[in-house]
């Protein structure tokens, strides 16, 4: 193929299961995600939401370090706003220096959660804003040991032989050129936004700024045996976008995520359903439409997001479009 394939994971807890169960999943997707030749296994972040147990993506990293030999591990990502870039940079380099040339660094701007458990994160009072470009601009020059102004004689320790690989996650043009005006690999989350025409532009942006940078985007799949079982399973994905009165907005992919919201927050929203972009069909289906996107718009790679709430037919799909050969 000539693009490289990834999984994102988000540890679903599947119906009638235990949280533990859903990290021996993960766990088991990881070994065998190497086994049947994906480039890289990254884990999200998301917090106070009970169908998904992926709330410390770098500490779940660590352990899956432990499980598995030579495939890449990384972040999709560390909710950034919540941290403090020192830190995160150190517990980067340490896991850096365990596994050189296996660790990706992806960030993001978005919270990972409500509005509730951004408070608890962050503990700040009401109305603060994190300026996410500063923090990630510091990030940066902590990664690669260039702080500058008042942090410039400061390391964040150990310091490895190779330094984790950055991304920057998002949606937006605005993200993208920031991506490239940093000279960050970026990464396209194309199944939160449906838009191909959105697609084309971030493309466009990124790579007319830094051509030489990792244009990588992430797309809901589901492959099956047939076209039809593939068809089939495409009902249990959904996007419900969150439209708050004060203007504020939210995309969440299942109604148990809008149950959490009404609990967390006090504030009037009304919720618009949307179809998720999804690609289905056959191995040699899905594949054949991530040939196209990659010949449309130089994209090195793929991430694949299977948010099925299935683990029979979920761990199938992964295992079709890894082990497929054109």
């Amino acid at each position: 193929m000539s693009y490289a394939i990834s999984i994102l994971d988000q540890t679903p807890v599947f119906p009638n299961e235990t949280v533990e169960q859903a990290f021996q999943h993960t766990i088991r997707l990881a070994q065998q995600a190497e086994q049947w030749g994906y480039r890289r296994f990254w884990l999200a972040e998301h917090h106070a939401m009970h169908e998904v147990a992926g709330s410390s993506p770098e500490i779940l990293l660590a352990h899956l370090l432990a499980h598995t030999t030579k495939i890449r591990l990384g972040t999709g990502g560390v909710m950034l706003n919540h941290y403090s870039p020192f830190k995160v940079a150190e517990n980067f380099n340490v896991l850096a220096t365990l596994a050189p040339n296996r660790i990706d660094l992806g960030v993001g701007k978005s919270p990972g959660g409500f509005a509730l458990s951004t408070k608890a994160l962050q503990c700040v009072s009401e109305g603060f804003a994190p300026n996410f470009e500063q923090k990630l601009q510091t990030l940066q020059q902590f990664i690669y040991q260039q702080p500058t102004g008042e942090y410039a004689t400061l390391q964040a320790s150990p310091i490895p032989q190779h330094p984790p690989t950055m991304y920057v996650l998002g949606g937006s043009v605005e993200s993208a050129t920031l991506a490239a005006s940093l000279k960050i690999n970026y990464v396209f989350a194309r199944f939160l936004h449906s838009d191909e025409a959105l697609l084309a532009t971030c493309a466009k942006a990124y790579k007319k700024q830094y051509p030489e940078g990792e244009f990588i985007v992430a797309v809901t799949t589901v492959a099956a045996d047939t076209q039809q079982q593939a068809l089939a399973l495409r009902q249990y994905f959904n996007l419900f976008h969150i439209h708050f009165v004060n203007g504020k907005r939210a995309i969440v992919q299942s109604e148990d995520q809008i149950k959490t919201l009404r609990q967390q927050t006090t504030e009037p929203f009304h919720v618009i359903a949307k179809e998720m972009a999804v690609i289905a069909g056959t191995a040699q289906q899905v594949h054949a439409e991530l040939q196209r996107l990659h010949q449309a718009y130089s994209i090195d790679e793929f991430i694949l997001h299977t948010p099925l709430r299935l683990l029979k037919e979920r761990t199938h799909s992964f295992s079709l479009l890894g082990r497929y050969k054109q």
